[in-house]
């Protein structure tokens, strides 16, 4: 208010989701595309990240996903998957608020597709228990 700014540079919705796993061996089970060790070597995975930034040029907007795995702390002995989602858009944005509204609906819907089209059935229905 202080300021009023006419524009917005960068708009988004992030969320980052942390989802407790025994071991990595669990990994297939929860997402769609999982990380995998080179074939011919059969080295099993202590750690990963994997990031893809996705363009959804029809809404002039991008989607980051990184996944990883982070590792268990004194607090929790269990390692988390972590799945960070990031919808934004760099193009500049009106300050009318109906139009924020709209943007940021939009977002927070492509977010959680996102998030359901990343995990298996399996893994989806954990949240429902």
């Amino acid at each position: 208010d202080l300021a009023e700014p006419s524009e917005i540079q960068r708009l988004g919705v992030r969320f980052i989701n942390a989802i407790a796993v025994e071991t990595l061996d669990q990994l297939p089970g929860l997402l769609v595309l999982p990380p995998a060790s080179p074939s011919a070597m059969g080295l099993p995975i202590q750690e990963f990240m994997h990031q893809t930034r996705y363009s959804l040029s029809d809404y002039g907007y991008s989607l980051n996903v990184i996944q990883t795995i982070q590792p268990p702390s004194a607090d929790d002995e269990n390692l988390k998957l972590i799945l960070d989602l990031d919808v934004f858009t760099e193009d500049t944005v009106e300050m009318a608020e109906e139009v924020l509204r709209k943007r940021l609906a939009e977002m927070r819907w492509i977010k959680n597709k996102a998030f359901f089209s990343i995990l298996t059935p399996e893994a989806i229905g954990r949240f429902k228990e």
